[in-house]
């Protein structure tokens, strides 16, 4: 969280495309966990890490013949790395004025030298993405985004370091863990290990922006959802979300006017996390 104090400095109403740039982007990471990394049954072998000294979204590891490899999404540059481990970090595909067609290309290549099966890479996801994050067929013109690209990642690694706090500081709480599909970094904090789908669980987390909400967001879902009647005040400036789905929600644009962007949204994801855990509990 080396530089949150800085969040707030883009309006969060003008990140919508570096967040549509950055999740198409990150659509190369989910193919490569689905090509070459063991599957779970959660799916979470295509799903990403945050790495805060890179300031890169990251794949888990992969089997490579000289070693392990994983492919990393940069922000503040805007660009695609493989990296093997003990190998110095090679330079850097930077994608402004590339396209889909440009990427798949080079990392064909890359991924021959490492004696991978490159053709696994171009299978088709397993997911419907939302119809404004689609394959590049136009190149990525970055311009202003550059700016915009980099407050974004100052989003994912604040809140990379947040959940990791909350997920070491309670039991039954999945890793942090960035979901290629609908591009949120969450946890999952489980009150019922291994009850299957209906199961009392609470989803904790960050969406850089969706159909909901055109901008960064925090994210408290219970699970199943609570009667409305009886969801609870929220600190200020939290509200509930209650149509189509039950969240606890603060945009970043009411969390940065506050002034104290980080102790405002602490308090909040973690006063709707114990709000949460109360209206699931009851009934235990």
């Amino acid at each position: 969280m080396q530089d949150h104090n800085k969040i707030g400095a883009v309006n969060p109403g003008d990140l919508v495309q570096a967040r549509l740039f950055a999740h198409q982007a990150a659509q190369w990471l989910a193919r490569f966990g689905y090509a070459y990394i063991d599957p779970a049954s959660d799916d979470s072998h295509a799903a990403l890490a945050w790495d805060s000294g890179r300031r890169a979204l990251v794949t888990r590891k992969a089997s490579a013949k000289s070693g392990n490899v994983r492919l990393g999404l940069n922000f503040d540059n805007f660009s695609l790395s493989l990296r093997q481990d003990n190998e110095k970090d090679p330079d850097p595909l930077l994608l402004d004025g590339l396209n889909d067609g440009d990427i798949g290309q080079y990392l064909h290549g890359q991924l021959s030298l490492l004696e991978l099966d490159s053709e696994k890479l171009f299978r088709k996801l397993p997911y419907e993405l939302p119809a404004n994050v689609t394959g590049r067929q136009t190149a990525y013109q970055i311009g202003k985004s550059a700016g915009e690209l980099t407050e974004l990642g100052r989003y994912f690694d604040y809140f990379a370091g947040l959940l990791e706090d909350i997920r070491q500081n309670q039991e039954g709480v999945s890793p942090v863990r960035c979901w290629p599909h609908h591009f949120d970094i969450a946890i999952l904090i489980e009150l019922e290990p291994g009850g299957g789908e209906d199961a009392r669980s609470i989803g904790a987390g960050l969406s850089p922006g969706d159909d909901n909400y055109q901008e960064p967001y925090l994210y408290v879902s219970p699970w199943p959802y609570p009667e409305q009647d009886i969801l609870p005040t929220l600190p200020e400036p939290g509200i509930w979300h209650r149509e189509g789905f039950t969240s606890a929600i603060g945009t970043a644009s009411a969390l940065t006017a506050t002034g104290d962007f980080v102790r405002h949204t602490e308090r909040l994801m973690k006063s709707a996390i114990e709000a949460c855990k109360k209206l699931l509990v009851k009934d235990f």
